[in-house]
């Protein structure tokens, strides 16, 4: 299991327990270094001290370590004992506490390494920089055959290893079996980077190393030529199937991501991919379930943002020409409503031109045609139309004066334009500016809407149609990735007596694209395989307007962020320390309480 970041949600917490509370008093001594909680400062909840004298009634003078201002008055049970060293897993601590674990975290970060164990939990921190050496083809393949353990570092590739080596142990008595990694944190710790890292490991394990019969037993010349090639961040010739599952982020990216205040390329959804492994330990298919697409970002951004990515690449791609002439879009992104709203339209260092020809690249490569490509294309560009599309009061005239219609010549031009790239009859203005009742009798007539109910009208119908077009992708997607069913070989074999695997299975196409919208939320074919699965889950976030689909994936992560602090708990009670001390952790499960105003 890893997770993105290591954060506190509650940066004030102190030891609450009158046992934690006691026996952090009691290593408090005149002399020592020591972290002082700080609650005001949600940017720095610890300061580290100096212990300059301890009084009998609780309270100890301090002052800011390495500092020469006069010492103050704090209470002990506010100071908490400070590590010398670091220690690649928090647990091994010899001081164990929230300060403890946060500065050995930010530590080791300091020294470029990113990554800390805390029992079974990966923590990384977002070093926002490239680190090659950390990611090279060597280093990749220094993690083969190794159980977690003080002879490597702590690493994404240790997690894919150790989860690799559990489901080929095929549920044997109680072990093995099916593997799930869940990759969690708050907005920018780099969840989606961490996600590729661990596929890429996988895939390359599973395509060149499954024929390694001992712990530290060498990697062929071809494997770590294969390692480096990944690492340079090219495509594995030799792993078709690898390629299609590194396309797929690509696509994914385009359509489901977007720049937030905090990240530029913030996932908007959810995200759960399982790689199905056959009894030779070969990568043979996968299937990706999506959750909680932000689907009102496609209407509203707040300053500062962007609309999901995929938007901006059409608009200023000239990739296809005939194509664009078709589109006759604006000429320039003021112009769009669905991304003129937060005064951003691009991202330093991104060419949304050359991003919109890798991810067609990466469509063409999953098996989506030309034709369907220019469909796509063809259903955003309706999108950018419809955003533009204003409605006006009918005239008083009219029999219908709470009614509206579209707001002139322009609107009723770009609305003609929708129809024509999507396919609509003459009447569909009439599912903008009317809503369908039916009455207890039976009778059905339409209600004219006024000029705001229409405009929600139409931005819900621009939702639907973006969500209906990202669970198509996904279908597409999976079919593109899935394997046909297995027979059940009563588990697979160990990595020790593993010999080289046969070629991946053949996949099957599903009938056609409405069978493949059906079965959008995952693949099928996963009978007599086992799996490994990973959980991207989408970043906390607070946003100048926070919106229903905002809330949910804030919930999920206050639910993350309970079960990472539980299994953190259980992981520190179980090593020594906690023995010692004969603590004991109760779960009071995760409560919520929702006010709407």
């Amino acid at each position: 299991m890893t997770g993105g970041v290591s954060s506190s949600e509650d940066s004030s917490a102190t030891p609450t327990s009158k046992l934690e509370v006691d026996s952090a008093a009691s290593k408090i001594s005149a002399g020592l270094i020591a972290w002082l909680a700080t609650p005001e400062d949600i940017h720095s909840p610890f300061e580290c001290v100096d212990v300059v004298e301890v009084a009998d009634d609780g309270t100890a003078m301090v002052k800011p370590s390495g500092s020469r201002v006069r010492p103050y008055s704090v209470k002990v049970s506010g100071l908490s004992p400070h590590n010398a060293d670091t220690q690649p897993d928090n647990v091994q601590l010899f001081e164990f506490s929230q300060a403890a674990l946060l500065d050995n975290v930010m530590r080791r970060y300091i020294e470029a390494e990113p990554y800390t164990y805390t029992g079974d939990i990966l923590t990384s921190v977002n070093p926002c920089s490239k680190m090659p050496k950390l990611y090279s083809g060597e280093h990749m393949a220094s993690y083969v055959g190794q159980k977690r353990g003080p002879h490597r570092p702590p690493h994404l590739f240790a997690t894919a290893e150790e989860a690799y080596r559990m489901v080929l142990r095929g549920g044997d008595k109680g072990k093995g079996g099916h593997q799930g990694l869940v990759v969690s944190g708050v907005s920018g710790a780099g969840k989606t980077e961490a996600n590729k890292i661990l596929i890429r490991y996988l895939c390359w394990r599973a395509v060149y190393a499954t024929g390694v019969k001992r712990r530290y037993a060498a990697v062929s010349e071809e494997a770590l030529a294969a390692a480096k090639h990944l690492s340079s961040g090219s495509p594995d010739a030799d792993d078709p199937l690898g390629r299609k599952i590194s396309g797929s982020q690509v696509v994914f990216e385009a359509f489901g991501n977007a720049a937030t205040t905090n990240n530029h390329n913030s996932s908007r959804f959810g995200k759960f991919t399982k790689l199905l492994f056959d009894g030779g330990g070969r990568v043979c298919g996968a299937s990706i379930s999506i959750y909680l697409l932000e689907k009102s970002r496609l209407v509203l951004q707040c300053p500062g943002e962007r609309n999901f990515h995929a938007l901006y690449q059409i608009l200023v791609s000239d990739a296809n020409p005939e194509l664009r002439a078709t589109l006759d879009l604006p000429a320039g992104l003021e112009q769009v409503r669905y991304v003129n709203q937060s005064g951003r339209d691009t991202i330093k260092g991104v060419d949304d031109a050359a991003e919109w020809d890798l991810t067609v690249e990466a469509m063409q490569a999953l098996g989506i045609s030309s034709d369907e490509v220019e469909q796509v294309v063809q259903v955003l560009a309706g999108l950018v139309h419809l955003g533009n599309v204003n409605f006006a009061p009918l005239a008083e005239s009219s029999v219908s004066a709470a009614g509206s219609q579209l707001a002139g010549e322009e609107a009723i031009g770009r609305f003609g334009t929708v129809r024509r790239l999507w396919g609509l009859p003459e009447s569909a203005e009439g599912a903008l500016t009317k809503r369908r009742v039916e009455s207890r009798r039976g009778s059905v007539y339409a209600v004219g809407l006024n000029p705001d109910q229409a405009a929600m009208a139409r931005d819900s119908l621009a939702k639907y149609v973006y969500s209906s077009l990202f669970r198509w992708i996904t279908a597409r997607v999976n079919e593109a990735l899935n394997a046909q069913p297995a027979p059940d070989d009563g588990g697979l074999a160990d990595p020790a007596d593993a010999e080289a695997a046969s070629e991946p299975k053949a996949h099957h196409p599903m009938a056609s694209v409405s069978a493949a919208a059906a079965a959008a939320g995952g693949g099928g074919g996963e009978e007599g395989y086992k799996w490994i699965g990973l959980l991207d889950a989408f970043g906390f976030e607070l946003l100048g307007s926070n919106s229903l689909e905002q809330l949910l994936i804030n919930a999920t992560n206050e639910a993350l962020q309970a079960f990472f602090l539980e299994c953190v708990m259980q992981a520190a009670l179980q090593h020594s320390h906690g023995t010692r001390m004969a603590l004991t952790w109760q779960s009071h499960g995760t409560h919520m309480a929702i006010a709407w105003h």
